[in-house]
């Protein structure tokens, strides 16, 4: 919807023929002034940041620190596209708290343990468990089957030992 200033004169979009009459020992000369307008470039962004990895995100020169949406304009082809950034901080997840199951094994088999599950808050940059990883400390231990917050551990021999499980999501281990 802009105009073109041309000596003086706005020229809206399209073909404009100037005139420029001199006096009868000269010519006159014709300039044909062709005007064509651009659409709006938009551009949306959508970045996610892990504070473990990087604590800030740079966009068009500024230094972001913070989740939100950011808007700035950028010289495209000779003309401004509007940039819109979508930028989320991201924590990993948090640990669990406890785990449950049996603690003192006497006879050999395979025990089901439970840890609770971590809360899940988006707004607190806290994102969704993509898994728990279970872990023992006696390397004759082994974890028959998991799903997410819980485990099925093969134990051959009463001992000492323990279990361990951590959280995991995109921004790694907890």
């Amino acid at each position: 919807g802009d105009s073109v200033n041309y000596n003086g004169t706005f020229y809206g979009r399209g073909t404009h023929k100037i005139v420029y009459a001199h006096s009868a020992a000269c010519c006159d000369s014709t300039l044909y002034l062709t005007v064509n307008t651009n659409p709006i470039i938009r551009e949306t962004m959508n970045a996610k940041v892990c504070r473990n990895v990087q604590t800030s995100y740079e966009f068009n020169g500024k230094t972001l620190t913070q989740t939100g949406t950011y808007t700035d304009t950028v010289p495209f082809n000779g003309c401004i596209k509007i940039v819109t950034l979508n930028l989320t901080f991201l924590d990993t997840a948090a640990r669990p708290t406890s785990i449950s199951g049996p603690m003192n094994i006497y006879t050999a088999g395979v025990y089901n343990y439970t840890c609770d599950t971590v809360p899940y808050n988006p707004n607190a940059g806290v994102p969704a468990v993509d898994a728990y990883l279970w872990e023992t400390s006696d390397t004759t231990w082994t974890i028959v089957s998991s799903n997410m917050n819980t485990a099925n551990i093969n134990i051959p021999k009463p001992g000492s030992g323990f279990v361990f499980v951590s959280s995991h999501n995109e921004c790694g281990y907890s």
